[in-house]
């Protein structure tokens, strides 16, 4: 049997995980050295240049992920290898990582990529530092928490000095950002889902050309429009995949290469403002519509 422990580096004075793949004849590498590459209907998972996803590993052991605390990361990260995992049909322990819940922009980028859904290449290691081989310089890139709500702690970034500045400072809540291609807008949607099904969808534009957030949150306008049919499609899709009966689905709005309509999934919002923001009125109104219909 090939198998291989993954550990943290900081794992205390309980289960050394260099000890027991030592004693198993097993392989070896830290939850720390990881990269996510993460592309739609693509999730690699690296070990230096490695994708350990080919390795044909027959059971993969993951020790020190359950911690507490600000540490608590970690276990949004053994969620996101647990669904890679059982996408890529490989065996892993403990199998309750995979019994969890999205927590963070990781898993749900992770979660949407394998799905199919559209999202914007997007790169994360536990040790920014990781990443530096990934970063274009001169490419415009979204680095941003990954536990972040409402545009706080997202920066939109060209040089490759700053983004790795910014990776491996002290200023990152928790050392967790994601690094994004940035996909050229003037403003995004967000599909206001009751029930499981979109209801609302609010038209969010940046108030000026200073920022590139157009969170109604950093100043940005709202205005409510019609949903398209594809738009419905997608924002009911991702409602059910999250098990989010009631959510926020925030997408991009773009033109593919063909001069089609798409849409590119930024995330899902378990708290989308329902009683702050644009037009809070409105939203009541369609929640408790929607309750008495059902």
């Amino acid at each position: 049997m090939k198998t291989l422990i993954i550990g943290s580096k900081n794992f205390g004075t309980k289960n050394d995980p260099t000890f027991i793949a030592n004693n198993t004849n097993s392989d070896i590498c830290f939850f720390e050295d990881l990269i996510f590459d993460i592309k739609t209907n693509s999730v690699q998972v690296l070990n230096k240049t490695e994708n350990i996803l080919e390795k044909g590993y027959d059971t993969i052991i993951c020790l020190g992920w359950y911690k507490t605390g600000k540490l608590s990361f970690y276990r949004d990260v053994a969620y996101s290898l647990a669904l890679t995992f059982d996408h890529a049909g490989i065996k892993y322990w403990n199998s309750e990582m995979g019994t969890q819940r999205s927590t963070s922009k990781l898993s749900q980028m992770v979660l949407l990529a394998l799905n199919g859904h559209k999202i914007a290449d997007t790169i994360f290691s536990l040790d920014g530092s990781k990443l530096t081989d990934y970063i274009t310089d001169g490419k415009k890139h979204i680095v941003k928490t990954a536990m972040g709500s409402c545009g706080k702690n997202n920066f939109l970034l060209d040089s490759k000095n700053e983004i790795i500045g910014l990776l491996t400072s002290g200023k990152r809540p928790f050392n967790h950002f994601l690094v994004q291609e940035f996909i050229e807008n003037d403003h995004d949607l967000r599909v206001i889902c009751f029930g499981g099904k979109p209801h609302l969808v609010l038209k969010r534009s940046r108030k000026d050309n200073s920022t590139h957030l157009n969170n109604t949150s950093q100043g940005g306008t709202g205005e409510w429009v019609e949903i398209t049919p594809e738009l419905k499609a997608e924002a009911t899709a991702i409602s059910k995949l999250f098990g989010r009966e009631m959510g926020g689905v925030d997408f991009i709005e773009t033109i593919d290469k063909n001069g089609y309509v798409c849409y590119y999934c930024l995330e899902i919002n378990a708290i989308p403002q329902l009683t702050s923001g644009s037009d809070v009125n409105r939203k009541m109104s369609e929640l408790k519509s929607v309750l008495n219909e059902n």
